[in-house]
């Protein structure tokens, strides 16, 4: 299970970093139902940003559906 955390974080990152929105996944929360991922992207990064990339993310962690939700300052990336 952790090294499966571990690629799906790293895909995260990954997929910011190719469309030039750089983050690092500080954290994650795994339940039964998802694994949410804490990510904090780099200043002057907008949230909507980072929502577009829903369905890319989807799609490079080979999962049917990713939420992108505001927390303070980092955002939550919940993989479902």
């Amino acid at each position: 299970m952790r090294e499966l955390i571990e690629y799906q974080a790293a895909r995260i990152e990954t997929v910011l970093a190719l469309h030039r929105m750089p983050g690092r996944v500080t954290g994650g929360h795994v339940t039964p139902r998802w694994t949410r991922f804490q990510v904090v992207p780099d200043a002057g990064i907008e949230l909507s940003s980072v929502q577009r990339l829903a369905g890319e993310l989807a799609v490079a962690l080979d999962v049917p559906l990713v939420r992108v939700l505001r927390l303070g300052v980092a955002v939550d990336i919940e993989v479902l």
